[in-house]
């Protein structure tokens, strides 16, 4: 359920060349493209569904191989040791919609320099693996207030010193590139996103946000399959 590896990633300047070029995606035929806006869900879970299905590029949305990432500093051991020891429920509620559970456990201390902000991104790359096609991400760390006043984003990574919250980016950034739609899991990543919407427009067209808990995961994914299967039937 963990995942560890040593990575040589790109410099950080080349991710924030990459970052403010992505380009639009484009919409299903009578469907807006998705604006972050406020960082709130839509009521509308089929509206919901379907926007995710325009980062996929395959109407209706299909999720056949969902994914649960964990980010975290590490710092709540205990809940982090009853997770991996399967002392949690989280691991048998994504087993009921046949997903994967992931950690990634990012521990350091000290203030990051640009070598280690771009390490954690790519870091979080790593989270989208060939076949995954739906990822929800949750942020397990306790950001200051760098993060919500600091103009550009990847000095915000540094100044807010969280090597999960860096991770976070990375993923995001490659579900972009790889077409895999993604929900944010809670405030903390939420308030995070709004900063980088800002400063990159098109970054988030895939990503929507549920200011709720890990275990809201299980039941999205059944609902969203539940649409997907009522599209395809109509």
């Amino acid at each position: 359920m963990s995942a560890s590896a040593k990575i040589t990633p790109p410099a950080l300047h080349e991710f924030r060349d990459l970052l403010p070029h992505l380009p639009g995606l484009s919409p299903e035929p009578g469907t807006a493209a998705w604006q972050w806006g406020a960082g709130k869900l839509p009521v509308d879970l089929a509206n919901a569904q379907s926007r995710l299905a325009i980062a996929q590029q395959r109407f209706p949305l299909k999720i056949d191989h969902p994914r649960l990432a964990i980010l975290t500093s590490g710092a709540n051991a205990a809940w982090v040791n009853n997770l991996t020891s399967g002392n949690e429920l989280l691991p048998y509620l994504c087993q009921t919609v046949d997903a994967d559970l992931r950690l990634y456990e990012m521990p350091g201390q000290g203030v990051l320099d640009e070598t280690q902000t771009a390490q954690a991104i790519a870091y979080g790359m790593m989270a989208v693996e060939t076949g995954v096609d739906f990822i929800a991400a949750y942020l397990d760390d306790d950001l200051g207030g760098e993060i919500i006043s600091a103009t550009d984003p990847l000095l915000a990574l540094q100044a807010a010193n969280s090597r999960p919250l860096a991770a976070l980016l990375g993923l995001v950034l490659a579900a972009r590139m790889g077409k895999v739609p993604v929900v944010l899991l809670g405030n903390t990543a939420i308030k995070a996103a709004n900063l980088w919407q800002n400063a990159y427009p098109s970054l988030l067209e895939h990503v929507l946000p549920l200011p709720g808990q890990m275990a809201d995961f299980a039941p999205l994914v059944q609902q969203f399959r539940a649409i997907a299967a009522w599209q395809r039937a109509g």
